[in-house]
Formats: structure tokens, C-alpha cells, sequence
């Protein structure tokens, strides 16, 4: 390692890289994955007002849903909170003071301890809402949510089978690294076994070195995991306050770390293993 410190560092450099890519995939998509469930676990609809709609028919509206069952929380967004949570997290923000009069009408969102669309008890209440005169349109938030949920399922499997080939590619690199530092170290091999050095003894100083590479790779994984999601936290927190929720990245924990750290070992120490099973058969 010393005498080729070039080489060293290239081949922490493309470990780290290689492992990072799938660990960065997965802190992503479980953060988005915490997002959804717990959107899902509180179910909601949508109700939009008229603007026209008078304050004593609103209250009268709020009173009757928060009287049917399963319903946890009724909670009203008028026109000017509305206008202000789309200051907050909208690029189009700048032309707002251009627009006379607020074009966002009134809303109500409730909140479900349980909503099943296909339910008698739901069906009736979506039935009331969509032929009121008091209610301009319905909303059923959670369709979406599942969705997006399908739709996670399936990047869950794509990053799983990237993280697979990968592992594959980083065993093939330290099988080939410690394949080059064997055959640069073949004259004191040879002297080894000519003084009747065992196998494993042989074996043990490769496999220091594959850990070692592993580890070292392992923590520059961890490090290039904790940039990425320190630099996608700020927008990623905004898209998560515009739905009114929050959520805290864990992409620097010790269990995120720890996880790539023995993953990047293991990996080295099996490529490593391989190269040295192949070199001794070919040589004892």
C-alpha cells in the first residue's frame, strides 16, 4: 500500500463511490417511503367551497362532518391562509401581488381514523358532498398516496437489484486488487512456502489488506452519504412543509454507517478470500 499510494487511494475511492450509490438510493427512498405512511395512516378528503359560500353554512357544513363516524380532526383552510401557504413554498410567489383577488377558494380537510372509498357508510358521505350545494368539489387525498406507493415499490426492487450487482462489482475489484498485490509479492510467497509456511499464514496479511480496503472504502461510502443528504435536505424539507408534515433524515446514523461499514468489509474480505483461493491452487 505504501509503495503505490496512487493505487490505494483509487481503489478506496471506487469502493466508496460504488457502495454510496445504492446507500443513497435507500435513504431516499425511505425517507419518501416514511412520508407516505404516514400520510396513509391518515387518510383524508378534501372538501372545496364555493367562494360565495356564506360563514353560517360553513360552520353548519364543519358541524355535520365532524358527526360522522371515524372522522379524528375537521379542520378549515380559508382563502387567505390558502394564498399564504402558496406564498410559502410556490416559484410563482412573485406574481401573486399581480392577481386583484384571491382565486383560491375555501376548504375543509378531514381527517379519517379509517377511509375505505368502497365502504356504504363512505359511499353515502361522498354522495352527500358531491350533490351539495354547499360543496364545490371532493378530493380524495389517499388515492394518490397509493399510487406513489406502487410506484416506491418498484424503485425499492430496482435499488435492491442495483445494490446487488454492485456488491458483485466491488468483490470483482478487490478480487482483482488483491490479485495485483499477490503477483507483485510472489518471490516472498514463493520464500514463504519454501520454508513451509501454511496456506492461512500465507493467506492472513491479503486479507488484512482487503479489510482494510473495505473499511476505508466503507467510511467513504458513509461520508459521500452524509454530503448527499445534507446537500437534498433543504428542498426535500419544503416539498415535506407544503403538505403540512415533517420528517428528520437519517441519512448520517450510526445504524446507516454501521450497515455500510460491515456490508464494505465483507465484501472485501470475500473478494479478497476468492483472489487468494485462486492464486494458492494455481501455485501450491
Amino acid at each position: 500500500m505504501t509503495q503505490k499510494p496512487l493505487s490505494f487511494f483509487l481503489t478506496i475511492t471506487v469502493i466508496g463511490i460504488t457502495l454510496a450509490l445504492p446507500a443513497i438510493l435507500y435513504v431516499i427512498l425511505n425517507n419518501f417511503q416514511n412520508i407516505t405512511n404516514n400520510w396513509n395512516n391518515k387518510p383524508t378528503i378534501s372538501i372545496y367551497l364555493p367562494t360565495t359560500i356564506t360563514a353560517e353554512n360553513t360552520q353548519q357544513l364543519i358541524q355535520q362532518l365532524k358527526e360522522q363516524p371515524n372522522v379524528t380532526a375537521v379542520n378549515y383552510i380559508s382563502p387567505e391562509e390558502g394564498l399564504n401557504d402558496f406564498k410559502k413554498f410556490s416559484e410563482f410567489s412573485d406574481v401573486l401581488p399581480l392577481i386583484k383577488t384571491n382565486p383560491l377558494p375555501p376548504v375543509i380537510s378531514v381527517t379519517f381514523a379509517h377511509f375505505d372509498p368502497n365502504a356504504m357508510s363512505s359511499q353515502k358521505l361522498l354522495h352527500y358532498l358531491n350533490h351539495s350545494s354547499l360543496v364545490d368539489q371532493v378530493s380524495i387525498d389517499t388515492e394518490w398516496v397509493q399510487k406513489m406507493e406502487y410506484s416506491l415499490s418498484i424503485a425499492k426492487r430496482v435499488i435492491l437489484t442495483l445494490a446487488l450487482l454492485l456488491c458483485v462489482g466491488v468483490i470483482l475489484i478487490m478480487s482483482n486488487t488483491i490479485r495485483l498485490i499477490t503477483q507483485a509479492h510472489q518471490h516472498e510467497i514463493a520464500i514463504l512456502k519454501f520454508v513451509g509456511a501454511t496456506p492461512s499464514y500465507i493467506r492472513r496479511p491479503f486479507l488484512y489488506h482487503g479489510c482494510c480496503f473495505g473499511v476505508l472504502g466503507g467510511l467513504l461510502a458513509w461520508l459521500l452519504v452524509i454530503m448527499v443528504t445534507a446537500f437534498i435536505a433543504p428542498p426535500l424539507l419544503k416539498l415535506v412543509e407544503s403538505y403540512h408534515e415533517t420528517i428528520s433524515l437519517y441519512g448520517s446514523s450510526f445504524i446507516i454507517g454501521g450497515s455500510i461499514l460491515i456490508a464494505s468489509a465483507l465484501l472485501s474480505l470475500t473478494g479478497a478470500w476468492l483472489a487468494l483461493q485462486q492464486y494458492l491452487s494455481e501455485t501450491l
